[in-house]
């Protein structure tokens, strides 16, 4: 039913949650005494929404000197492109509750959900804890009292991959560590002197910029450069195209499959982009990174290379106004959206 009602409107699951969710998790957690032991040693770990957050949980787990292909993953689909390319072994919710339910059905001896508020994580959670195993979550979830132990969030400034490490070392101070602690923010790889634009923003009205705003930004950040690498997915396609209809020869359009895209960022110099998804790719290889940030938390969500900027409206009383990743209706017409002599530039000096 739950399945059912994400697939005909994402959004319902919602909507319902905090009336649906203390009874879905107590009737999960009361089939716990029925349960069998593990299945498996290895810990699950339960990551609702978009890419950005799964990729700051690597980024934690990485800074622990965890490998994330160590544990197990409960997903959703719209994630799977990053799971994939980190080889993350993954189970997607909704591409099936009842086998999502049958394959992790008390398998696991910990079960972490990361999911910050919302309750109806916990009941697919506890679905997966075996018998006399332990789940964990963060105390701000509506269903939190479900869970064994409790960690705290603050949902307004502390950096996401922050947050995640204190609930990972708080759910698994015994886990082997298989990597040496890579520092959030430092690069990877090598640099290829490249600048790319990674295009975004388009599936929301509050960072839905014009191809004529994007480009007036580009050309401030970059003195007018030419020769700069284009990189978009295919919601960003007639962004693009109208992007380079404005800008003649000066993008080279290095678009592909994510892998490509990836690749691309992972090498460049330096990368544009506005408050998503290859914000967080960017961070994942240390890329110092210049962002549009509109309605979003930027002390939350800023990238993390040492030399990364922030640009954004700071006259707004009412931004950031995003809460729980949502954006509430907006009285001004998107104000923080019009960038101008009033938009400020913020240096990021690099987390520790």
């Amino acid at each position: 039913m739950l399945a059912a009602m994400a697939l005909l409107d994402p959004d319902l699951l919602k909507r319902v949650d905090r009336v649906a969710s203390a009874v879905a998790t107590a009737g999960a957690r009361a089939t716990r005494p029925v349960r069998h032991r593990a299945k498996t040693s290895r810990p699950l770990v339960v990551r609702p929404g978009g890419m950005g957050d799964l990729i700051h949980a690597c980024i934690a787990f990485e800074s622990m000197g965890i490998d994330p292909v160590d544990v197990d993953w409960l997903i959703e689909r719209r994630s799977a492109v990053w799971a994939q390319w980190r080889g993350l072994p993954a189970v997607y919710y909704d591409a099936g509750m009842l086998a999502a339910t049958k394959a992790l059905w008390g398998r696991h001896p910990v079960v972490v959900n990361t999911e910050q508020l919302f309750g109806l994580s916990m009941a697919l959670a506890e679905i997966a804890v075996a018998r006399g195993g332990s789940l964990v979550s963060f105390e701000t979830n509506r269903a939190a009292r479900a869970a064994d132990a409790r960690v705290p969030y603050d949902p307004y400034d502390m950096p996401e991959w922050q947050a995640f490490r204190d609930l990972f070392e708080a759910a698994l101070p015994a886990m082997p560590r298989s990597l040496p602690p890579i520092t959030p923010g430092e690069r990877r790889d090598g640099d290829s002197g490249r600048t790319v634009v990674a295009l975004g923003g388009v599936h929301a009205q509050s960072r839905d910029l014009p191809a004529e705003r994007w480009l007036q930004w580009i050309d401030g950040v970059t003195d007018g450069a030419s020769d700069l690498d284009l990189v978009y997915g295919p919601g960003e396609r007639q962004l693009a195209e109208r992007l380079m209809s404005l800008a003649g020869t000066r993008f080279v359009d290095r678009s592909g499959n994510f892998a490509s895209v990836v690749d691309t960022i992972r090498a460049a110099h330096r990368v544009l982009t506005i408050d998503g998804g290859m914000v967080h790719v960017a961070a994942y290889f240390g890329v110092p990174t210049d962002v549009i940030f509109t309605a979003g938390r930027d002390r939350k969500w800023a990238p993390l290379s040492a030399g990364s900027r922030v640009f954004a409206r700071t006259d707004l009383p009412c931004r950031p106004c995003t809460v729980w990743g949502q954006v509430p209706p907006c009285p001004r017409a998107y104000e923080c959206t019009k960038l101008d002599e009033r938009t400020t530039v913020r240096t990021v000096a690099g987390r520790v």
